[in-house]
């Protein structure tokens, strides 16, 4: 990617180079709040023509992301090869209404060599997973064609034997508008127990026993490019998440203050990887949220959160919303997994967010000494 040269005060601009980067606009000193709204109105990309007209209805519709001083467009349809666009940014975010507009332009020559396809990453990340476990992420280095995913996507038991029955069929599938993310669910009646398809098919997996997800190199992405290769991952079946979640099973670190340290929440299960980017959120005592980077690790069981500016608070509120689900579909409202006699009209429904406070900044101490 190209990075644009700006005068002092307006944007710097990151234009891409290959149909399927991003356009990046980074503001100086300048720090962007995660829960911004109407990013399009700071950020907008045309098709350049000779008469085009600039205004923001016709503008090139996309996902908008935002990263500490950054906006980060990328548009629903890749670029294309020799193909202009320009890109019109607000100088600054801090006086939107009484502002002027940095203008750049770039331009994809044709036969750009587009990256190969491939399997990025599936989550759940690890290989041992709860037997009532309820969806896969699959990222994908490049959009792939659609409506077509369970022609290629193959759950094979320990003995080589397919299930064809395993995973919902929709009409349409659930792709990420990047269409570089297939959210793939297993079919709700061959989990949930005592239910006609569970009884009649079994669970699709059982604890004690080995799977292999097999995602086939037949697919193909929007560019008629086939899969590298053949990605397989591995499954070994552990018991299932039948019990709600609580929170008192977690551990909360405690950062100091004036310091950049992690807070860090440990889970005692797999939590849903896409759910944990936004569905939890820090606060200080003012209510205010606190921005700064998330990072998941240890197989979707660790969430850490690093501030842009060091702790200056000593209380941390962590915002939970209900919503949230660990990898078998429960949430602090409900189990997706009940027994028929249990129901879930037995279990307690919480509406409004979680708040912990347990979260408390130690003051740094003898630091010199």
């Amino acid at each position: 990617m190209n990075l644009g040269v700006s005068a002092q005060n307006t944007p710097k601009f990151v234009l891409p180079e290959l149909v399927t980067d991003p356009v990046i606009i980074q503001f100086q000193d300048e720090i962007i709040k995660t829960d911004s709204q109407n990013l399009k109105h700071r950020l907008q990309v045309f098709v350049e023509t000779q008469n085009q007209v600039y205004q923001e209805q016709f503008a090139i519709q996309g996902l908008y992301k935002t990263a500490n001083n950054r906006i980060i467009f990328t548009p629903y349809f890749p670029f294309m090869e020799g193909q202009k666009y320009l890109v019109r940014a607000i100088n600054s975010i801090k006086n939107p209404k009484n502002n002027n507009y940095t203008n750049a332009s770039f331009f994809i020559p044709k036969n750009n060599k587009i990256p190969p396809a491939s399997v990025v990453k599936i989550y759940p990340d690890s290989r041992f997973l709860p037997e009532n476990t309820l969806r896969f992420y699959i990222y994908f280095s490049t959009p792939m064609k659609k409506e077509v995913a369970l022609q290629h996507i193959h759950l094979r038991d320990e003995n080589g034997k397919e299930d064809k029955h395993a995973f919902m069929k929709f009409k349409r599938e659930l792709w990420s508008p990047d269409g570089k993310r297939l959210t793939l669910l297993f079919d709700p009646g061959r989990i949930k127990r005592g239910v006609s398809t569970n009884v009649e098919k079994g669970a699709a997996l059982s604890s004690n026993k080995s799977y292999e997800l097999v995602i086939s190199k037949t697919w193909k992405d929007v560019y008629n490019q086939p899969l590298s290769e053949t990605f397989t991952k591995s499954i070994a079946v552990s018991r299932g998440y039948r019990t709600p979640i609580e929170t008192r099973d977690w551990s909360i670190s405690s950062p100091k203050t004036t310091s950049k340290e992690n807070l860090i929440i440990e889970f005692d299960r797999i939590f849903d990887y896409a759910l944990l980017q936004n569905m939890i959120v820090v606060k200080d005592e003012n209510n205010e949220v606190i921005n700064g980077e998330i990072t998941i690790a240890k197989n979707e069981k660790k969430w850490s959160f690093t501030p842009e500016s060091v702790w200056e608070n000593h209380i941390i509120f962590i915002w939970i919303n209900p919503r949230l689900e660990d990898a078998a579909g429960n949430n602090f409202q409900d189990l997706l997994d009940h027994t028929v006699k249990q129901g879930s009209k037995d279990i307690a429904m919480v509406k409004n967010p979680i708040v912990l406070t347990s979260a408390t900044c130690s003051e740094r101490k003898n630091e010199n000494k």
